[in-house]
């Protein structure tokens, strides 16, 4: 079976937009793992949202998170269902998986690397109906929970590859995930719309 690139990230970090990239360049599509959490925006993509009560009735999920409250969930069919080349998770997740899931997918993991004030920026800047004031309270509490969730030695621990997404070499960086891509045979012939 083809590997999966599981995309992490500290909140902030570029992770969700590179994937949305991904998607729109070259054809790839991300899993829209199950959540708890409320849209940020109307149109917002990455994500399939339902209710507590629809995720205690979830079946065969393997990876689970949970975060301020959130919970996500990907289950084995959606893993295993090759139309998906990438899933965005947080390290838990990544962790969870790793020791859950025993299909024949190989698992390929990218962590994307922002400094912490160039991400409390971004997280303030987002559009979305939340007032500055409460964008700045949740910007802070993401970085001191991302703190704890990403240190360095996890990292090093369990991730496969690091790419650093710096706010003027966003396209650098979506090239480089798409390498990785290239290297483990997950693009195809159809992913050649922009070199």
């Amino acid at each position: 079976m083809r590997p999966i690139v599981l995309i992490l990230g500290a909140s902030g970090s570029g992770k969700s937009t590179i994937v949305n990239e991904l998607e729109r360049l070259y054809g790839l599509k991300a899993i829209p793992s199950y959540t708890t959490r409320q849209p940020r925006t109307p149109d917002e993509r990455g994500h399939t949202f339902i209710t507590e009560d629809e995720f205690d009735n979830l079946e065969n999920i393997i990876a689970y998170a949970e975060t301020d409250s959130c919970r996500y969930a990907v289950t084995t069919d959606m893993l295993e269902d090759e139309q998906y080349s990438l899933y965005v998770v947080d390290l838990t997740g990544l962790k969870y998986l790793y020791e859950n899931y025993h299909g024949n997918r190989p698992l390929v993991s990218v962590y994307i690397d922002v400094d912490v004030y160039e991400r409390f920026n971004r997280m303030i800047d987002r559009k979305d109906d939340r007032t500055p004031i409460v964008k700045v309270k949740a910007a802070l509490s993401r970085i001191e929970h991302d703190a704890v969730e990403f240190n360095k030695a996890e990292i090093a621990k369990n991730v496969g590859f690091i790419v650093r997404n710096p706010k003027d070499k966003f396209e650098s960086a979506v090239r480089h995930v798409k390498r990785i891509c290239d290297l483990y045979g997950i693009t195809g012939e159809y992913d050649r719309v922009k070199e």
